[in-house]
């Protein structure tokens, strides 16, 4: 008897060893796959299935039945996400019948089952649906279970806590990594009514921390594909941009060169002009006065046709099209902060606009910003900050950008120093001068104020009611 007693013993603990032999197969193939598979796709619901069918298969933990709630950060409640196994007895026994001489890996019985995720009829799926239990109130035994982290064995359903699924004993298992929690993993026996073992339990947790790091991974993964598209983004930016740049860059330069110009031709002008004033009004000598108001009249004259080399005369002709406005600030800045970057400034984008559409030239709406911006730069050699700001008001979008003044002696963009460029032509620089007029083409108002950085705020507000016609 005791030999007997002894082999027997030693039958089941073969048994048990070989079991265990093959569940640690079955979790390293889970655990290599859910390592490939499904990281490229971000896809949590994916991971959480084949984790289910771990959970249920013979070959992983063999329980009955296995549900997945997700927490649902929006709503801050765990709701009933996924469930596995069959609705009664009778289902079960025909499911086990036809899997009872077949050898399945994993991931064929993944597909096997993926209809019965999508099967809105299904008893399970119909009941694990319409739960949601609020995490923030009350303190249900999921709830628990995911604050605290902690797997467990629930042999008895707490008074006035709502289970839709059935009686006890359930496992729960929590999937959570650091601060994130991702949901709770559940599992349970009510076809066959075997009790739940604490080996099993074990089992359970190790399901759950695979999944747990998995959806970790994806995340990262996710995260990291995010900045890969915002940086092919960029770079593709910064190669259409690149022809503009170079041509704005020009115009910036040939804006420099006349505003000198401008200036030196303008303020000799002006000395004249206001010297022939003063002798025509003061001088008794008819001839002497006469030839003063010409010489009077001469000045005016080339001064208007000095201030005619900065004018669009007739404008250029616009070619509008239609532009959501947000996007193409969005792209143009990722641009422009690579040349703020480079001089040392501050640069924010803040947007507070829907997906609204203007009719604008591309080109010339570039060439305005540009402008806009160029212009700051210049009043910032030894850097700032620039704030660009984008709203609504009434039928406009607004515009706004500001910055600070030059630091060190609190300069700004339209003072004169003998040691800088002129800046101000008519109260603006030429580029300024430039985009006001780009602005107003298209319909809009542009203008140019002190703020109480030190600096300048240009306001641009161009109309919504816009069109190509």
């Amino acid at each position: 008897m005791e030999y007997k007693a002894r082999l027997g013993d030693l039958e089941n603990t073969c048994f048990e060893f070989f079991s265990q032999k093959d569940r640690l197969g079955f979790f390293l193939e889970l655990a290599q796959r859910l390592n490939c598979e499904f990281l490229e796709r971000d896809e949590a619901d994916e991971i959480l299935k084949a984790i289910l069918v771990g959970v249920t298969a013979g070959e992983g933990l063999g329980f009955n039945r296995a549900f997945w709630f997700r927490f649902d950060e929006d709503k801050r409640c765990l709701k009933g996400s996924l469930a596995l196994g069959p609705g009664d007895a009778k289902e079960a026994n025909a499911i086990w019948e036809g899997l009872k001489n077949e050898s399945i890996p994993l991931f064929e019985m993944l597909d096997k089952v993926s209809n019965h995720f999508k099967d809105v009829h299904h008893p399970l799926n119909r009941i694990i649906h319409g739960v949601e239990i609020p995490i923030d109130k009350g303190d249900h035994f999921l709830v628990r279970a995911l604050r605290q982290k902690e797997a467990s064995i629930l042999h008895t359903i707490p008074a006035g806590e709502i289970w839709p699924l059935g009686g006890t004993p359930i496992a729960l298992a929590p999937v959570a990594t650091g601060p994130n929690l991702y949901g709770v993993i559940v599992a349970d026996n009510q076809i066959l009514h075997h009790p739940i073992r604490s080996q099993e339990l074990e089992s359970l947790v190790l399901f759950s921390t695979i999944a747990s790091m998995a959806i970790t991974k994806a995340k990262i993964c996710a995260l990291l594909k995010k900045k890969i598209q915002e940086l092919d983004a960029l770079n593709k930016d910064l190669f259409e941009s690149r022809e503009w740049l170079v041509k704005a860059e020009k115009t910036a330069e040939m804006s420099r060169i006349a505003d000198r110009v401008f200036h030196e031709i303008r303020n000799p002008l002006c000395v004249v002009g206001g010297l022939a004033k003063v002798l025509a009004r003061r001088s008794e000598e008819k001839e002497i006065s006469e030839i003063a108001s010409r010489i009077l009249q001469g000045t005016e004259r080339i001064e208007e046709s000095v201030k005619d080399l900065f004018r669009f005369n007739e404008g250029p002709e616009l070619s509008l099209e239609p532009l959501e406005i947000r996007s193409l600030l969005q792209s143009l800045f990722r641009v422009i902060s690579v040349d703020l970057e480079r001089h040392g400034i501050d640069g924010r984008l803040t947007m507070n606009i829907g997906n609204v559409v203007l009719y604008l030239d591309l080109a010339h709406f570039r060439q305005c910003i540009f402008h806009v911006v160029h212009n700051a730069i210049d009043s910032m050699p030894k850097g700032g900050f620039l704030l660009l700001t984008v709203r609504p008001s009434g039928p406009y979008v607004v515009i706004e950008s500001s910055y600070s003044g030059m630091k060190g002696n609190g300069e700004n963009c339209c003072a004169f120093s003998r040691n800088s460029e002129p800046k101000a032509i008519f109260g603006l620089g030429l580029g300024l001068n430039l985009a006001k007029q780009i602005v107003e083409l298209h319909g809009g108002s542009f203008e140019v104020s002190s703020n109480r950085f030190g600096g300048k705020t240009v306001t641009i507000a161009l109309p919504i009611k816009n069109s190509a016609s």
